[in-house]
């Protein structure tokens, strides 16, 4: 589905790492109009001449929906005889990949009949297995489990409007629709504002065919004009030099998805941890001088004795100091989105590393766009999805033994650098720090209670130590404030979810590094795969979730 809306243009900038854009097509069966009576041979040439023009009309699409360099086409549509047929055709000479989306599997669907007959003569449909078979065709998928015909192809429908940037429509002028066809996706389409492309066909003077385009911009709620070329958020780290496809004259020259991730986890995972730093800093420094700044106003209020004989202005202008460097880090860290571009980073680091690790494995990285992340990184995960499902249409069949053996070391069990080594260690860490934390709250609080019974003893039996009665005074509010620090610190880095997350992740992995040493075959190879990752990287969606708009407590 198509990501870019008006509320996000000003946070996005052209992307250099290579971005899918998915055009989707629909078309009539029946390409001749009625009345047209035609030899064979200018049945032929009339088809043939619809091709040209549709082609011309694909072929300028990259102009018309303002792409850049970095940006390449697959089309989406049914091999149904007709216009469908003419659109692979016009793709796969173009150098487009094109995923294929059918209401059945292969057999049903070439064999299936209508009302009005067979939906493919023998010949039509040896054409389809060709084109189906062709280098171009990337995916071929059933999208529907659909128990009617026409639900079969409404569906189809939904299926391919859901996943497209722009929409094609070929129908003949004055030629009523039927119920999931081409005219029904159009309509569909414009009521959900979405970009289309609406080419009549028709018949000029000299008997020729006749395709008048036009294009219906996507336009958001307000009306406004939405751009379809996808974007990045700015807070994607950037990957240089930049990954472009420098308009490849085939799919076949589209870049390796697991090159392109390396390259994106190691950038991202360098800004990631940078950012974290700076976090953490900032929240250090925003907690620390607000603690300290407590500190010397109540030095000045109870009476104690000042260090270095400094009188208790100076200490009060230490206090305003301190209080503004910890207002001023607040306000940065706002200003900055410094939590948001922090983890925006190193969710673009795990999604690199998923997408690395999942390699060559047969099947689809399409759980990738089933996780709930921002809508704005949709674009990069569909990129990711269309140039795996290329690198792996052709593999041999008994490829996924040794890919997923291959993945189930790499990416669970491999000493220090698997995802089990990774929670164990991360599991402890966060532990003792939680229990440092309770520690320290604890131990302050007791210390602020102490403090006040003490205080009130000795009031009671009326005994003259004014300086450590305001000694005590000074524990009794000092102590609270730096459990409260503590509490917040924690709260800031989030240390008590990441204990709890960290324990449930490091049970996942081991269980799921035994069940995949034991997967009988290839689906049963990539679905395991896809069902670890979408648990890894939910991990890091979730965290996003938490950490992206929050700033130090």
């Amino acid at each position: 589905m198509s990501v870019a809306s008006s509320t996000l243009a000003a946070h996005q900038v052209p992307a250099s790492l290579p971005l899918a854009v998915q055009v989707g097509f629909s078309g009539v069966r029946h390409l001749i109009p009625e009345g047209q009576k035609l030899t064979d041979n200018g049945r032929v040439a009339f088809v043939q001449g619809v091709f040209s023009q549709l082609r011309d009309v694909l072929e300028a699409l990259p102009s018309q929906l303002d792409l850049g360099e970095q940006h390449f086409l697959v089309g989406i549509s049914q091999v149904a005889i007709g216009a469908d047929q003419l659109f692979s055709r016009a793709v796969g000479e173009l150098g487009w990949g094109h995923r294929v989306f059918l209401p059945q599997a292969r057999a049903e669907y070439l064999g299936a009949s209508g009302s009005e007959g067979a939906d493919f003569s023998p010949e039509q449909a040896e054409a389809a297995r060709e084109l189906l078979d062709a280098p171009h065709v990337i995916e071929e998928v059933v999208v529907t489990a659909a128990a009617t015909r026409r639900d079969r192809f409404h569906e189809t429908n939904v299926a391919i409007l859901d996943e497209v940037d722009a929409l094609v429509c070929l129908r003949v002028a004055d030629r009523d629709g039927h119920p999931g066809g081409t005219l029904a996706i159009f309509e569909r389409a414009r009521k959900l504002r979405r970009a289309v492309f609406e080419l009549v066909l028709s018949v000029d003077a000299s008997g020729h065919p006749l395709l008048k385009s036009t294009f219906h911009p996507a336009v958001d709620r307000l009306g406004h004009t939405v751009p379809v070329a996808p974007t990045l958020p700015i807070s994607v780290p950037a990957v240089s030099p930049p990954m472009t496809l420098a308009q490849p004259s085939s799919c076949a020259n589209w870049p390796d998805h697991v090159v392109m991730a390396e390259a994106l986890k190691t950038v991202a995972s360098t800004e990631s941890k940078a950012r974290q730093s700076t976090f953490k800093w900032a929240a250090a420094v925003v907690v620390g001088t607000h603690v300290v700044a407590t500190l010397l106003a109540l030095m000045v209020i109870t009476g104690v004795t000042l260090p270095f004989g400094l009188p208790p202005v100076a200490f009060l202008g230490l206090e305003v100091v301190l209080l503004m460097v910890g207002f001023a880090t607040h306000q940065w860290v706002h200003h900055v989105r410094g939590p948001e571009h922090w983890a925006m980073a190193r969710l673009c680091a795990e999604v690199g590393r998923s997408v690395r690790a999942y390699g060559k494995l047969p099947g689809s990285l399409r759980f990738l766009l089933a996780l709930p992340v921002p809508q704005s990184l949709t674009p990069l995960l569909r990129t990711f999805m269309v140039l795996h499902l290329r690198q792996v249409r052709h593999l041999p069949a008994g490829r996924w033994s040794e890919e997923i053996e291959r993945y189930r070391i790499a990416r669970l069990t491999l000493p220090e650098h698997g995802q089990i080594d990774y929670y164990r260690g991360k599991q402890h860490t966060a532990t003792w720090q939680a229990q440092l934390v309770t520690v320290l709250f604890q131990c302050m609080s007791t210390l602020a209670i102490t403090a006040i019974l003490m205080k009130l003893g000795l009031k009671a039996v009326d005994l003259s130590l004014p300086q450590f009665i305001n000694a005590l005074g000074l524990f009794a509010v000092l102590a609270p404030v730096a459990a409260v620090g503590a509490l917040s610190f924690t709260a800031a880095l989030d240390i008590e979810a990441r204990k709890h997350t960290f324990s449930q992740m490091f049970e996942f992995v081991e269980q799921q590094s035994r069940a995949l040493a034991i997967v009988g075959s290839a689906g049963e190879a990539a679905a395991s795969a896809a069902q670890t990752e979408s648990r890894l990287l939910g991990e890091i969606v979730t965290w996003y979730s938490r950490r992206a708009y929050t700033s130090v407590a």
